[in-house]
């Protein structure tokens, strides 16, 4: 029996009998209700999870950010450039070494602590 669910199922119960009797309407109809609480559970757990996930990657993605608007005003003072021409430079650095933005402006903040 598939697990209702809004978009899509999302699973399904499988119920074994034993010996020659048939289900009575009581005991379907039972397995209809078990079915549905089921579903409910199982898309309420994916739905947690995908909250979990997603404020994590919100997490990871302010924090880069903030790195990364850091780096821009480091290049900004470095350059006398425009944010966006600062933001444009850490693009091509980033691009040339074949590094991830975040891990380019980490290094220049870095480096910039250093230097202090």
């Amino acid at each position: 029996m598939g697990l209702p669910g809004r978009q899509r199922t999302p699973g399904a119960l499988n119920f074994y009998g034993t010996g020659d009797r048939r289900s009575t309407t009581r005991q379907r109809t039972s397995t209809v209700l078990f079915a549905g609480h089921a579903a409910v559970f199982v898309a309420n757990a994916a739905a947690y999870e995908q909250s979990v996930e997603l404020a994590a990657q919100m997490r990871r993605a302010m924090a880069s950010r903030a790195v990364i608007e850091q780096a821009e005003g480091i290049v900004m003072v470095n350059d006398g450039c425009t944010p966006a021409e600062a933001f444009n430079t850490l693009v091509a650095m980033s691009t040339r070494a074949d590094v991830k933005l975040r891990e380019v402006a980490q290094r220049l903040v870095d480096e910039a602590r250093k230097r202090r």
